[in-house]
């Protein structure tokens, strides 16, 4: 391995090869690196709340609103870097017209097993008889129902009828909120930006991870924004539909790194990332 191994100062040890350069957070020279050193009394482990998180645009906006603290509002067509972790995840709130008080009932980090964040009221027999926060009945019964009998709280999050096409708002898409959380390693500054996406995104997202041919945390990508539009029901004008527009993230593949520079941007940043992610310090925010 051409590995430069180098002092990041105070003690700081700064892995790197010749093309992570370009990237500050592996360049023991680059200003940025040798300030978030000082400036942190040595380094600093990442937390989620040290990651800047930029959300996507609604109302099919054609441009990224990059907001970190200490610095001018950045809007960009496209944002690019290495794609340093990616996870899908999902949320089953309480009902479709959710308040900014309700709490979510399920979320899954995986996909496939949703898991019940809510206390609950059980009979003798362990079966769920009510849930703190829902009111509606039938939701009740049927997580009481689906609940996985060797596991409690926990449920396949493909066989609830809330993550199937047409539960939605007037029978469109699901009733359950998903997305994709990316995070991307860019060329200037040390911290990773974390991007939320909606379940407009899946598919394309989905796409082009199948058909990259390195790990994901090997391809430096670009992420644009493409408009589109969904048919509803027109709520000002009954019997009348509406064309509402919406944002969709859009990848490409920039160009890739070698697996000696893939290793060491999975050892700092996927692997921290990741750790976040499972152990629940990175919140499900699914979006519209």
């Amino acid at each position: 391995m051409s590995e430069v191994i180098v002092s990041g100062g105070a003690g700081q040890i700064i892995r790197t090869v010749p093309e992570l350069l370009p990237f500050a957070r592996f360049n023991p020279d680059s200003d940025a690196l040798q300030a978030f050193v000082a400036n942190t009394g040595g380094g600093a482990d990442l937390n989620f709340g040290d990651l800047t998180t930029v959300k996507t645009p609604s109302g099919g906006g054609l441009a990224w609103t990059i907001e970190t603290p200490g610095r001018d509002a950045e809007a960009s067509t496209s944002i690019e870097g290495i794609l340093a972790f990616q996870a899908r995840g999902g949320i089953l709130w309480p009902s479709l017209v959710s308040g900014t008080g309700d709490k979510p009932v399920l979320v899954t980090r995986d996909m496939r097993i949703g898991k019940l964040q809510l206390p609950t009221t059980r009979d003798n027999q362990g079966k769920i008889v009510d849930i703190q926060g829902v009111s509606d009945q039938t939701m009740i019964q049927t997580l009481r129902d689906l609940e996985l009998a060797d596991h409690p709280g926990c449920f396949h999050w493909d066989s609830l009828p809330y993550s199937q096409f047409g539960s939605g708002r007037n029978g469109q898409g699901k009733f359950v909120k998903e997305g994709y959380t990316l995070v991307i390693q860019r060329k200037d500054g040390i911290m990773p930006l974390m991007i939320r996406t909606s379940a407009s995104a899946i598919k394309p997202i989905r796409a082009f991870l199948l058909n990259l041919t390195v790990p994901y945390w090997r391809a430096v990508v670009k992420i644009g924004l493409k408009k589109e539009t969904a048919t509803a029901p027109d709520l000002s004008n009954p019997g009348k539909m509406v064309e509402n527009p919406y944002s969709v993230p859009v990848l490409t593949l920039a160009g890739t790194i070698s697996r000696d520079a893939g290793d060491i941007v999975f050892d700092t940043v996927k692997s921290n990332i990741e750790s976040l992610w499972n152990s629940g310090s990175i919140d499900i925010a699914a979006t519209e």
